[in-house]
């Protein structure tokens, strides 16, 4: 049994508006994932996960919402985003928002695809057909250029995986044949060995994007708001950015100095989400 968090369930905040409309009979389900690698997570802190991406898109982005229609998570649970009758903000362009439903995997580059997330997956696209939509399964690079949602899941939305076969799982080689997951790893370091993103008043390792937006710093500043901290994501070294490191330092068990070095850049990546 699918278990579907609502809006209310997940704690997603108002939406601000009525945001796009829907087509009265959509198209169809657009395939995204969230791009990055995100790792591996306990469920209990999926739901900040979902709460960080609704902050982002509405804070940072200006959206009246949640960007998703549907939010699946790597054990298969799905969270009600925009929902039913709401187009989306997801697919690229406007017509496609308007005439697809968006369904957001949440793994990224190199991330493990779980059966769960597959399960999961097919289950949505059930669900949005269940809201009134055509039978059809999409990529988000189906509408525009990009690599959404990487190779795996691409290759499953064309195989027929989700929605089309009474069978979640295409078959898969056996165990002892498929390798180790990759280690998880983010972004490189973007500074100088022993530089790091502090204040404007500090030494010359000390890059604050006082005299121009680092997009590096939004880089690092939009991890952790989907981590959920509530963060700006404005490439500025200032005060809120300098008590997330703080505190995000402070759990982790790192100095807590509130620079953003290369152990707390990569921190954000390799280090488990915690509530």
């Amino acid at each position: 049994m699918t278990t579907i968090l609502s809006r209310e369930q997940w704690g997603a905040r108002p939406s601000r508006g009525s945001g796009n409309a829907i087509n009265p009979v959509p198209d169809g389900a657009a395939i995204h994932w969230e791009g990055p690698g995100m790792g591996t997570r306990p469920h209990s802190s999926c739901g900040a996960l979902v709460r960080g991406i609704q902050a982002f898109h509405q804070d940072t982005r200006g959206w009246a919402d949640i960007a998703y229609s549907i939010l699946v998570c790597e054990h298969g649970v799905l969270f009600i985003g925009r929902g039913r009758g709401k187009g989306s903000a997801a697919n690229g362009t406007s017509m496609a928002n308007r005439r697809w439903y968006a369904i957001c995997a949440l793994v990224g580059k190199g991330d493990p695809i779980s059966d769960a997330l597959r399960t999961g997956l097919n289950a949505a696209v059930k669900l949005v057909q269940e809201w009134g939509a055509r039978d059809n399964v999409t990529g988000h690079r189906d509408h525009i250029q990009t690599e959404c949602p990487g190779d795996e899941l691409y290759a499953d939305l064309k195989d027929g995986t989700f929605g089309k076969h009474g069978t979640v799982e295409p078959p898969r080689p056996p165990a002892s044949s498929v390798p180790p997951p990759l280690e998880r790893k983010g972004p490189k370091f973007p500074l100088p060995s022993g530089w790091y993103f502090g204040p404007s008043t500090g030494p010359k390792a000390s890059v604050s994007g006082y005299y121009g937006h680092r997009n590096d710093l939004m880089v690092w500043q939009n991890r952790m708001a989907k981590r959920g901290w509530k963060i700006g994501v404005d490439g500025l070294y200032g005060p809120g950015t300098r008590e997330v490191a703080k505190a995000f330092q402070a759990e982790k068990g790192l100095d807590v100095d509130g620079l953003i070095g290369k152990a707390t850049w990569d921190a954000a990546w390799n280090e488990p989400v915690t509530l």
